[in-house]
């Protein structure tokens, strides 16, 4: 089997030059044709009068392409004018809370405590945590469990000691081999049920008990409503209920004052079944409103409403529906775009309801009309807006028009509304629909990425009312054996944009694990690149743990998907340290040859891989981003370095680390020294006698490119003279390393 080299972000100074440039948007390239002229449901070419360029079959061991538009959802993005998040509106406003394994930060425990109102069940549940250590609170989504677990954990920690999230795939035999420190608070988010027999369940949560106990920590536990880990007679569980929504409102409010009056209104227009994580932008709004009863009809005509009285008064206007059908699945494109993916649903809607006659004179005439004056009825539309979006082009930029809701959150209530409304035929029509684009022969993902984007952002939002239908409907065929690299890569995308929801996150967690540990090779491979995107973001540990179990199984993925990990997590605090600490755990037990190599493979190529979104490199970052961690980075270039076969990219990453750090620290010298004196403690005395020499020769080739590649001026040589200092101060400290940084 060939080597796989992995998805390939752009930018890197040591990779070929792509043959092509890919254009920047794909607004002009598709959407010619809305109808198939032929009738028969194939999707027509997309690439703009170019030949066919046919997407494998199976994958095999093809190369996705998914390196040119790798996401990363923390900022990393290489996809211009893309659509992120679970709207037309920006990621940030839509995604959850992040990461959520790992060290809580304080200031996200600071934030949910201050704004956090107590249930009639917390003071009971709070005693019960500090008494007994250990707790399960049960409820639904959205009910506040994780926030009240978070505020329970923090009044019962000791002063300075964190509180600390683990992976909701933790099994309770994990926790009861596992050590836990005094005085510091642990929480397990939606922990997955457990398969064990009651007996042994039993045996292991008392053994968690008194771990916990002994060790004078505190641990909580959230399940779902119908879990089944709760043991009810060995840990002590509470039914958790969202507070009143009066008191979540004054608790959101803070110092703000608020009649009562106005609260008790906005409270009864929320209603008892209300959304915990909606209520800090609803008290925004009536502490800045200048007319609190604007806020008071909003609620009362809620977005939901809105849809369904549309969807009411529509009934079975068929273009109506299917024009808000298909947006709800293919918003952020071009008009032109939308149009033409409209077309192709009304064909497979045709064919999945034959008692349509679609084909009489009266009825095209009929339809076609509504067709011909669609984009003047757009802008009285009661759900819909045209916009245009400027989009970058090689010679500038231009205003295309895109079709969108009104409002964001339409797109949400539409495909619940139709998902509780229509019945199977419709739905079946959507999954061929959505399969075509799947399958599309003309798919190019560099062209294509905010199509497979927002298709994926649609399946993420059918999830949250119809788990199983995007699981056997979507997930499952896109992952089988002879699932295409097409079909592979949307089966990615969906998994990301459902770990970005609160409420799907643990599922897609447990859809990748159950992938990883059990699936075929299809489905490892999707697993692999799950999770070095936003699952890894949101799961760090989970990540490094299950990308080293298919390491170990043999998955030759896996180095790249290491780096692209690394890359995720390079801007996101010190979660990236993580990947660094395990790659040092490998060279340290990998002894045998082939094994060692692999190791050594994934930690050249983490060393190398650059950002996507500025072209730096991503080690680079986390080092600006966490210079106190050089030590953590110094044993993967000590180790390169001393290897030959690997010496030569390890010195080329070095030299580009250097001079992304000369412009992007605020303290370069700084930097640049405490890495020279980790990586020289590192280094075998000899070895350090040999790098200066090396790096030099290999800096002096380089600049030598640079000047044959293109003229001089002033500034260029100012820049270099300013990185032969810098070089100058790294290999200086790399051959007289600090005494202190032997601890």
């Amino acid at each position: 089997m060939a080597d796989d080299p992995g998805p390939r972000p752009p930018g890197d100074a040591d990779q070929e030059p792509a043959e092509e440039k890919k254009p920047e948007s794909n607004a002009d390239q598709t959407g010619n044709e809305a109808r198939d002229p032929k009738g028969d449901g194939k999707r027509q070419d997309r690439g703009g009068g170019q030949g066919p360029r046919k997407a494998s079959g199976p994958a095999g061991d093809n190369q996705p392409p998914w390196g040119n538009v790798f996401q990363h959802f923390h900022g990393n993005v290489y996809a211009e004018q893309g659509t992120f998040g679970v709207s037309n509106a920006p990621a940030a406003d839509q995604r959850g809370g992040g990461r959520v394994q790992g060290r809580i930060e304080e200031t996200e425990v600071t934030k949910t405590v201050q704004a956090y109102a107590k249930p009639a069940c917390y003071d009971e549940a709070a005693r019960a945590l500090m008494d007994e250590r250990v707790i399960i609170l049960r409820g639904e989504a959205g009910s506040g469990r994780r926030a009240g677990a978070i505020s329970m954990l923090d009044g019962v920690r000791l002063p300075q000691m964190p509180l600390v999230g683990f992976s909701p795939a933790i099994t309770v035999e994990e926790l009861a081999a596992r050590s836990f420190d005094e005085g510091a608070g642990y929480l397990v988010s939606d922990m997955f049920d457990d398969r064990l027999p009651p007996e042994l369940a039993d045996f292991h949560w008392r053994s968690v008990c008194r771990t916990v106990r002994k060790s004078k920590a505190h641990l909580v536990v959230t399940i779902g409503a119908h879990s089944r880990t709760a043991r009810p007679d060995v840990v002590r569980q509470f039914s958790w209920q969202r507070p009143e929504p009066a008191e979540a409102l004054r608790a959101h409010l803070g110092a703000a004052t608020m009649d009562d009056e106005v609260i008790d209104k906005v409270a009864e227009g929320l209603g008892p079944n209300y959304q915990l994580a909606d209520m800090g932008a609803i008290a925004r709004r009536i502490s800045c409103a200048d007319d609190v009863g604007v806020v008071l009809s909003d609620l009362q005509e809620t977005d939901r409403l809105v849809v369904a009285t549309w969807l009411d008064d529509v009934d079975t206007e068929i273009p109506a529906v299917l024009e808000v059908a298909a947006l709800a699945f293919v918003v952020g494109v071009a008009e032109r775009s939308f149009e033409f993916e409209l077309g192709q649903l009304k064909l497979r809607i045709a064919e999945s309801v034959p008692e349509i006659d679609t084909a009489s004179k009266e009825t095209r005439a009929e339809i076609d009309l509504r067709f011909r004056q669609m984009r003047k009825h757009r802008s009285d539309h009661r759900l819909l807006t045209v916009r245009q979006i400027p989009v970058a082009r090689g010679s500038g930029s231009i205003s295309i028009r895109h079709v969108e809701f009104r409002a964001p959150t339409y797109r949400q209530h539409v495909v619940a509304e139709l998902w509780s409304r229509l019945g199977n035929d419709f739905w079946a029509a959507i999954r061929r629909w959505l399969q075509d684009i799947a399958e599309d022969d003309y798919f190019d993902l560099g062209r294509n990425v905010d199509l497979i984007n927002t298709v994926a952002i649609g399946l993420a939002l059918l999830g949250l009312v119809a788990p199983d239908e995007v699981i056997e409907s979507y997930l499952d065929p896109w992952t089988a054996e002879d699932a295409s690299l097409n079909e592979q890569t949307m089966a990615v995308y969906v998994v990301w944009q459902m770990s970005i929801l609160d409420q799907l996150a643990s599922l897609a967690l447990h859809i990748a694990i159950v992938w990883a540990g059990q699936g075929s090779r299809t489905q490892r491979r999707v697993a692999t690149y799950a999770f070095c995107g936003e699952l890894g973001a949101r799961y760090p540990i989970e990540a490094v743990r299950r990308l080293s179990q298919l390491a170990d199984q043999g998955e030759t993925l896996a180095a790249r998907a290491y780096a692209q990990l690394f890359a995720t997590l390079a801007e996101q605090d010190s979660d990236a340290v993580v990947v660094l600490r395990e790659m040092r755990v490998r060279m340290n037990t990998k002894t045998d040859r082939p094994s060692a190599d692999r190791v050594l493979d994934t930690v050249v190529e983490l060393l190398s891989i650059r950002d996507p979104r500025s072209g730096r490199p991503s080690i680079a970052l986390f080092l600006i981003a966490n210079p106190s961690l050089a030590s953590d980075v110094a044993p993967l270039w000590a180790r390169t370095l001393c290897m030959r076969p690997w010496r030569d990219r390890a010195i080329t990453a070095l030299r580009n680390t250097i001079g992304a750090i000369e412009h992007g620290s605020p303290d370069p010298e700084g930097l640049a020294r405490s890495l020279g004196s980790a990586v020289g403690w590192e280094l075998p005395q000899h070895e350090r006698e040999i790098l200066r020499s090396d790096v030099l020769t290999r800096d002096a080739d380089a600049r030598h490119r640079d000047k044959t590649r293109r003229p001089m001026n002033e500034d260029d040589s100012a820049r270099l003279q300013i990185s032969e200092s810098l070089l100058a101060i790294f290999l200086d400290a790399c051959a007289n390393p600090l005494p202190r940084e032997l601890g």
